[in-house]
């Protein structure tokens, strides 16, 4: 998929009037992109085959966690949806986290309750430790993808059921797959420690995306007349610029 700045980069610099410079989409915040359609991924090899292991396991009843890092527009939800494609048969619960400026608490938790099956049980408004038991049940019924998004918007209840699930994940025929903007969580946010515990615990490990390079611009641009060099300068090699 080819951002805005990509189609753009092949007509000079002139704009039209009253059109504004292009300014990158990370400077807002937006919902999470629907990949329904196929994306196709460029020098992504790597990191795909880390994500797709993960689920090889959990399909074999030993879960994996995998942190997907970068920065915006770098492909991590594409990543995600095209490894969610390969899980054949698995169950995949998906949900983000929302850029609010008060968090809402257990937000991506309350958003896939009702498929994961624990709704009624969070509707009682347990005790954090309650839920963290809830979802982990749910979790070890069947083997499951559970991905959530967005981790420099989760608050900090979210992170200690993430945490607790982490610390389980051998248990579990569970790949938990997360992502978030590495620039966007410095040392004083709530995500820190859990980003630490996939640096450092067994089963989990931290993929970061990088920029493409000239000739994979030139890959995405293959059916174009655009220039990779030029386009690679614009875009920094981001492929959703």
């Amino acid at each position: 998929m080819i951002g805005p700045a990509l189609r753009l980069a092949g007509r000079g610099n002139a704009r039209p009037p009253g059109v504004p410079p292009l300014t990158r989409p990370a400077d807002f915040p937006v919902a999470v992109a629907n990949y329904s359609r196929r994306v196709k991924l460029v020098e992504r090899d790597h990191p795909f085959d880390v994500l797709r292991m993960a689920m090889v396991t959990a399909a074999a009843g030993e879960g994996a966690g995998v942190a997907v890092a970068g920065e915006p527009g770098i492909g991590k939800s594409a990543l995600i949806a095209a490894a969610c494609r390969e899980g054949s048969g698995i169950r995949v619960l998906r949900a983000s986290c929302d850029p609010l400026s008060t968090p809402r608490p257990l937000g991506p938790f309350r958003d896939l309750a009702g498929e994961a099956g624990f709704s009624a049980d969070l509707a009682r408004e347990p005790m954090l430790s309650e839920i963290c038991e809830l979802v982990f049940r749910a979790l070890r019924a069947e083997p499951t993808i559970l991905v959530i998004e967005d981790l420099h918007w989760i608050d900090a209840a979210s992170v200690d059921v993430l945490r607790f699930l982490a610390r389980r994940v051998p248990s579990m025929p569970v790949a938990l797959l997360v992502s978030y903007r590495d620039h966007e969580i410095g040392p004083g946010h709530s995500a820190r420690v859990l980003l630490d515990d996939f640096a450092r615990l067994e089963q989990l490990t931290t993929v970061r995306l990088a920029a493409l390079t000239v000739a994979g611009v030139g890959e995405l641009l293959r059916s174009t007349a655009l220039d990779p060099v030029r386009v690679h300068t614009l875009t920094g090699g981001n492929p959703f610029f």
